[in-house]
């Protein structure tokens, strides 16, 4: 790994590589730092069906092995394994302290994606990664296994048909009294005899007993759901992290830092404004090196 690059790229996402991919065309030295997993939360997507190219749609972890091939085959561009701890400036160049050791750099993408909400309820932290899970990349469910999805979005949606389709028994509690999803979605899920939907459900706690989560809801007279899994999709917040304050903040001129994909997108995120996001950033990079 070189420790002086002209562009660090902080996210292995659909941010993260576009921006890379078009740094390496246009022959700029560069480096992608990833602490977890190539892909980001596109891991999560059952079906993308509004990306260009792809007419019928294609799963989410199919989309970032087409990605990663182009990235890391075709152009030959590595992805280290490392988290960014700070980032300060010093002089013309960031200086990044990362669990890799000291890297510099002439600008910084930071493309880290945007991380799960929580519910913040008994038996959630302690359930966590065992029987409650945030995110459906992490969740290993089987054929004939059941899971409690807690949401009512367009993500908890696609999660149930997700599960459905590898034949899990798949319940959706949602707080509100309708759906806030797609109408296609919620037509797939109506027409779709393992899924079941409960409406205002306000979820209290979790219990595991015998094996099984109990989801307990604020309305004692409402029966827990019963199920081997939960999975929460409530919805996500930007991941940026508190690590560059001087730098988000710097008055010396055009900002060496940059920020692309769901890290700034709020509730726009989508794998097509990722990708604009990550070239954007890259070509105006592009254009302020050769200058």
């Amino acid at each position: 790994m070189k420790p002086d690059v002209a562009v660090l790229i902080i996210g292995a996402g659909p941010a993260g590589m576009t921006a890379a991919m078009q740094l390496r065309r246009a022959g700029i030295e560069l480096l992608i730092v990833e602490k977890d997993r190539i892909g980001g939360a596109l891991l999560n997507a059952g079906l993308v069906e509004n990306y260009p190219g792809f007419p019928g749609g294609i799963s989410g972890l199919n989309l970032v092995n087409i990605f990663r091939t182009q990235l890391c085959d075709y152009l030959d561009v590595g992805i280290e394994s490392a988290a960014v701890i700070s980032i300060d400036r010093k002089e013309d160049r960031l200086i990044i302290n990362s669990t890799a050791g000291e890297l510099t750099a002439q600008y910084v993408v930071v493309a880290t994606g945007a991380t799960p909400l929580k519910l913040h309820i008994p038996g959630e932290a302690e359930g966590r990664g065992e029987y409650v899970f945030h995110e459906i990349r992490d969740l290993k469910a089987r054929e004939n296994d059941s899971v409690c999805i807690v949401g009512g979005g367009d993500v908890a949606y696609d999660y149930a048909l997700s599960l459905s389709r590898i034949g899990c028994k798949v319940t959706l509690a949602m707080r509100s009294s309708v759906s806030h999803c797609l109408r296609l979605l919620q037509d797939r899920v109506a027409d779709n005899g393992g899924i079941s939907v409960l409406f205002n459900r306000i979820p209290a706690r979790f219990d595991r007993i015998d094996r099984q989560t109990h989801t307990s809801f604020d309305d004692k007279h409402q029966r827990p759901v019963v199920s081997d899994y939960v999975l929460i999709a409530i919805g996500r917040e930007s991941s940026l992290p508190d690590i560059a304050p001087d730098v988000l903040n710097w008055q010396g001129g055009p900002s060496p830092l940059y920020r692309a994909g769901d890290v700034i997108n709020g509730s726009f995120r989508q794998v097509g404004i990722a990708v604009g996001d990550g070239l954007h950033c890259a070509m105006d990079i592009s254009r302020r090196v050769t200058e």
